[in-house]
């Protein structure tokens, strides 16, 4: 009888998930570069840190005016790192570059990453080499969601 019950239950809840799937309430849809082109900054913001937080790391998120060039500080294995994000059309100046150079030693951190929907100019590109920055580019970010997938309703 308790296995029938539980037959019923779990059929009850397969119907639930597919009538909202097809009431678009739940989308089990994998998230694209392009849907990230769509974002405004403060989603991209929200997207990158469930992008660390998947990838295993403990994320703050700071954004907003005043952030002394830090969106994000992550930490893991005890080291910390600033991520400045930059949703942008046109590629990337040295502007973010030297941002995120601040907001290394105002939070403390030992890592700077500037990760962008775009591309770097290649001055940002010289910049961020002689300041040990990683850069996330356009293609870094694709070969990011290929590894760690996110589904467009993590994000609602």
């Amino acid at each position: 009888m308790e296995s029938e019950i539980e037959k019923i239950t779990i059929k009850r809840n397969a119907i639930k998930v597919y009538q909202a799937m097809a009431s678009q309430k739940i989308s089990f849809s994998l998230l694209e570069i392009g849907d990230v082109d769509k974002m405004s900054s403060k989603e991209f913001e929200r997207f990158l840190k469930l992008l660390f937080e998947k990838r295993g790391y403990n994320v703050k998120h700071i954004g907003g005016s005043g952030n002394q060039g830090a969106d994000l500080i992550l930490k893991k294995f005890n080291v910390k790192t600033v991520v400045q994000a930059k949703k942008y059309k046109n590629t990337l100046n040295n502007t973010a570059i030297q941002g995120v150079v601040a907001a290394k030693g105002f939070y403390n951190c030992k890592r700077m990453i500037v990760v962008t929907n775009s591309s770097f100019t290649l001055s940002a590109k010289e910049l961020a080499k002689s300041n040990n920055i990683e850069l996330w580019d356009r293609k870094r970010l694709k070969e990011a969601l290929k590894y760690t997938p996110i589904y467009l309703h993590e994000l609602d």
